[in-house]
């Protein structure tokens, strides 16, 4: 996957903001929808029919329903792990380390990214709050992939929209346009 694979995390809202929220973020690039929050088997089969983007929660309502399911990293806190229908890891979603100023961040994090393995499953960094354009810079230079979105903090509807569409407008000019959703399952659910 040569674009960059854009996801939103979502925090738990109504069901109507869900869905408006997706649809709005799909439109400006994202492939994944993260449900940071749980949802319910009605919530998630909502989404599922209002969007083609792959759904994902670090736990499920219900798995079925889902197209990936997370669990917690085992040696990394705060970094989660998911795993295709295969069986293996496809996705690492990370959390960027704590760092007093952006140049800090970046190194750090740059240190991290680059000690994953290559042919391992495809890393993604969580961008938000003060520190997400740092990150969002750093995981494009890297090779690295973005969720964004206010996950388990209070959902702004506009603002988690509009920080997704600055992402996929970076991405386009770092060289890494968003992906498509085809290519996303293509690598993902193989």
């Amino acid at each position: 996957m040569s674009g960059v694979l854009l996801s939103l995390a979502l925090p738990a809202a109504d069901d109507d903001v869900l869905l408006r929220l997706v649809a709005d973020a799909v439109h400006v690039g994202a492939v994944r929808v993260h449900l940071a929050a749980p949802a319910s088997v009605v919530t998630v089969r909502a989404l599922r029919a209002a969007t083609p983007a792959l759904l994902s929660a670090a736990t499920g309502p219900a798995d079925d329903v889902l197209d990936l399911v997370g669990h917690d990293h085992p040696a990394v806190a705060g970094h989660t792990v998911f795993v295709g229908r295969a069986g293996d890891a496809v996705l690492v979603d990370m959390v960027p380390p704590a760092a007093d100023d952006d140049a800090a961040l970046v190194a750090a994090l740059s240190g991290r990214l680059a000690g994953l393995p290559a042919d391992g499953p495809l890393r993604s960094v969580i961008a938000r709050g003060d520190r997400a354009t740092p990150a969002v810079l750093t995981a494009l230079a890297t090779g690295a992939h973005l969720r964004i979105g206010p996950g388990d903090g209070p959902v702004v509807v506009g603002d988690a929209v509009r920080a997704l569409a600055r992402a996929a407008a970076l991405a386009r000019l770092a060289g890494r346009p968003p992906s498509t959703v085809d290519e996303a399952r293509a690598r993902l659910l193989r």
